[in-house]
């Protein structure tokens, strides 16, 4: 199976086999040509908007120490201003405060994560994910390439030997769930998955850049997740599914963290990954009627007041 070649961006766009291509809305969901009664893509029907398949399973992540770690960077980059420009951007805070302004705060708090350095790490990672479409593909790294990134793509093909990419990027939709999403590879293995099933076969496998000992479970969803999915033509609708022996019990993650020249491959328990998934969509259907929980409670009073401006007003009529 050929891969699709990517556009230039940079170097090289990330987003083969449809995931630029297709289009979001301003909340950044994939909009979707929905299906017709007959199961055919309707493209006369307006585009549908998805969850993307992060925002899906999201909401069974603890994210507390994420959140703290949101809150220290946005102290540190406020410290890190120069002290004339620092009193500036306090008397901003203290303004928007005044005013309600919640955007300018939200503003005001992603520049000072940015200027902590929070998005370096995101930026880093990035990079390699465009540099390992280089090595799957073969080719040769673009000279701005460091040696550290070198290093990095080295310990990658290494531990990804025995590997065989078969899609790159491959946008994927799961229709009952109205939920869409990329994995960043589909690969081959010839050898047994924990189960000893051998071949393994097909195997989503997703490539991360920074630590994995947090949030396994969320991974374990995602795989799941794009294991059960059909592979998208944004320009057609067209769903084609992936091939019959798409493993669906293991999927495969492929930590090459940025600037460490270290690579790892782990096995993921997509079986649990599945229950995962299926509890996400039951806490976001629960969450979706938590308006419902409240009823108007009368006081005792209420009843009596009522008979009493209705005897005023018999009296007042009579």
């Amino acid at each position: 199976m050929g891969l699709v070649r990517l556009d230039a961006h940079k170097e090289r766009a990330r987003g083969a086999g449809g995931n630029r291509e297709v289009p979001r809305n301003g909340r950044k969901q994939p909009l979707i040509i929905p299906l017709g009664p007959d199961g055919r893509p309707d493209l006369e029907a307006k585009l549908k908007p998805y969850t993307r398949m992060t925002t899906y399973i999201d909401c069974l992540e603890d994210k507390s120490a994420l959140s703290w770690w949101h809150r220290r960077l946005t102290l540190i980059g406020l410290a890190r201003l120069p002290e004339g420009k620092r009193a500036d951007v306090v008397a901003r805070i203290l303004k928007a405060d005044a005013d309600g302004d919640k955007e300018a705060l939200k503003g005001i708090a992603r520049w000072m994560h940015k200027v902590a350095g929070g998005d370096d790490k995101a930026d880093q990672g990035d990079w390699i994910h465009e540099l390992s479409e280089y090595a799957d593909k073969n080719e040769a790294l673009p000279a701005k390439a460091s040696d550290d990134d070198r290093a990095d793509i080295a310990a990658y093909k290494l531990a990804t030997i025995d590997l065989e990419v078969r899609e790159i990027e491959r946008f994927v939709v799961l229709d009952d769930y109205k939920v869409g999403g990329t994995p960043d590879r589909m690969s081959w293995y010839d050898g047994p998955d924990p189960d000893g099933m051998e071949p393994a076969g097909h195997l989503i496998t997703d490539l991360k850049t920074g630590r994995v000992d947090f949030g396994a479970l969320k991974m374990a969803m995602q795989l799941a997740g794009y294991a059960r999915g059909q592979r998208y033509d944004p320009a057609t609708g067209i769903r084609m599914p992936w091939p019959n022996d798409m493993n669906l019990n293991w999927g495969l993650i492929i930590n090459a963290p940025a600037g460490t020249g270290t690579c790892e491959v782990m096995w993921v328990d997509l079986k649990l990954g599945w229950e995962g998934f299926q509890l996400a969509q039951k806490v976001r259907d629960i969450r979706r009627l938590g308006n419902r929980a409240f009823r108007p409670y009368p006081s005792a009073s209420a009843p009596l007041a009522k008979e009493d401006a209705s005897d005023e007003a018999d009296e007042g009529d009579e």
